[in-house]
């Protein structure tokens, strides 16, 4: 029986000093054991047992929570290990390049994992993924992250820095109709932005992002005067 929740236990494993966001520890809550993360992390198992170990120690209760988290229980009875081992090295790709796989990576072994985690993705958001194989995700941090929003993101610093240049050596803002598409492109963006913070559905931050980085970037696109 578990005597302590994933919660409380990273409560506690942060009172004692201890990182609650450690990649074996959170390896370990997900039911991994020490030597599988050794395995994975390509170190010295008692490297990962002296670590997890002090976890242990600092938070009774804990090595329930890992037990319960043992893969088990799918609708057939229990978790495939096929689908164990691919988890499993999303969780070290993840440790090893600080981010998740995704179907964008060049090199076709991430890639595929990457479309392995979409696929998990919309089993999630279709409500076909079991509550063993959820329970197993939701310890990987960020995992319902998709590519899309870090495209998004990626799409946003981009304009915005076309946006600051273009400004900074115009005098002026882009116009959204312009015959040159380089400009068309950041103003069409430009007054995308423009309609959301009107109708109060531009983000507060992105729009203090903006506001410091070109200052009256709600204005008009025309300048008064000849460029």
């Amino acid at each position: 029986m578990v005597s302590v929740t994933d919660k409380e236990a990273r409560g506690r494993v942060a009172a004692a000093g201890f990182d609650p966001d450690d990649e074996w520890l959170l390896m370990y809550v997900a039911g991994l054991t020490g030597r599988r993360i050794a395995a994975l992390c390509r170190v010295h198992p008692n490297a990962v047992h002296n670590r997890l170990r002090r976890f242990v120690t600092a938070v009774p209760g804990l090595t329930d929570v890992h037990q319960s988290r043992a893969p088990a229980g799918d609708a057939d009875g229990s978790v495939p290990e096929a689908w164990v081992l691919r988890l499993e090295e999303v969780i070290a790709h993840r440790t090893g390049h600080g981010e998740l796989p995704h179907a964008g990576l060049p090199e076709p072994e991430y890639a595929r994992l990457g479309r392995w985690l979409d696929a998990q993705r919309r089993k999630a958001r279709a409500g076909t993924l079991s509550q063993e194989k959820l329970a197993l995700l939701n310890h990987v941090k960020g995992w319902q992250a998709g590519l899309r929003k870090r495209t998004e993101q990626e799409r946003w610093a981009l304009r915005t820095v076309q946006l600051t240049e273009f400004h900074e050596v115009t005098g002026r803002l882009p116009d959204y109709r312009s015959t040159d598409p380089e400009e068309r492109a950041v103003g069409v963006w430009l007054h995308g932005r423009r309609i959301q913070a009107h109708h109060g559905t531009l983000d507060a931050d992105q729009a203090a992002a903006l506001s410091a980085a070109v200052p009256g970037w709600r204005g008009r696109s025309r300048s008064a005067g000849p460029v």
